[in-house]
């Protein structure tokens, strides 16, 4: 199951104010009741149990490898084409 930390903050009022849940929907201020606010930000908050042997496992999706840096693809160049004499 997907669970996200949401961030919102409300352009009329400054306000700021976190919310959990399933979905990443925007909501109403809490402050000034503002209407359809969407968050600036969300955090993937997901958690996969699985056993292994006697244990149970936590996978937190949080953890995430570090990006490798991406290089170009080397192109070969084409010989030269040689003209018969």
């Amino acid at each position: 199951m997907s669970w996200f930390r949401l961030h919102y903050h409300c352009e009329s009022c400054r306000g700021s104010w976190l919310a959990e849940g399933e979905l990443v929907i925007e909501a109403d201020c809490l402050y000034c009741e503002s209407r359809d606010v969407h968050p600036y930000k969300s955090d993937d908050r997901s958690a996969t149990v699985e056993p292994h042997e006697k244990l149970l496992v936590v996978l937190d999706a949080m953890k995430r490898p570090a990006r490798q840096k991406r290089t170009a693809p080397r192109v070969k160049t084409p010989a030269p084409i040689r003209k018969a004499s």
